[in-house]
């Protein structure tokens, strides 16, 4: 049992990895890629260590980044019917992986997240997520995942540092 939870770990600092480098893109499809790479390692983290809820919100936010990313090139996909068909699946997820209260973060988490990037820009994708890395902090503190607290405190102040170069950057723009 200990090689798994050691294991899952691993898979969580990969993770992070992968998401330290996904902010710190300049477009929101080289952002989406990236962080789907570490999504991957995200819910291997969660499956190992049982977090199925987590599992269930991370593995529709795969689906749902390369649905974002392939909305960006066709514009058909931009429906408010797409918007409506992901927030049921969440929900559905959501209430089939419900054991606790703190059950319901990424669920809380994954709706967040996507009701701001739908059709956000480069800087509100980097604000979702820092204001997401928070709630995961918390889901992580009761699943008992060190790795995942620590890779959310560190995603929070990297995506904040981002947050904060992304303003600055728009705000030269506008001085100009």
């Amino acid at each position: 049992m200990k090689i798994i939870y050691l294991v899952s770990q691993i898979f969580q600092i990969i993770a992070l990895l992968l998401d330290l480098i996904a902010y710190h893109f300049s477009t929101k499809k080289k952002i989406f890629f990236i962080s789907s790479v570490g999504c991957v390692f995200t819910i291997l983290h969660f499956l190992l260590l049982g977090a199925y809820s987590g599992v269930a919100a991370k593995t529709i936010t795969l689906f749902r980044n390369a649905f974002i990313a392939k909305k960006e090139d066709n514009k058909k996909y931009d429906n408010k019917m797409f918007i409506i068909i992901f927030v049921v699946i969440y929900i559905i997820f959501g209430a089939i992986t419900y054991t606790s209260l703190y059950s319901i973060i990424p669920t809380i988490i994954a709706l967040l997240y996507f009701a701001l990037v739908w059709n956000g820009r480069e800087l509100r994708v980097k604000g979702a997520s820092f204001l997401c890395s928070i709630l995961w902090i918390i889901y992580n503190i009761f699943i008992m995942s060190y790795a995942g607290i620590l890779a959310n405190t560190i995603l929070f102040i990297s995506t904040g540092i981002a947050l904060y170069n992304e303003i600055r950057k728009q705000n030269k723009k506008e001085l100009k």
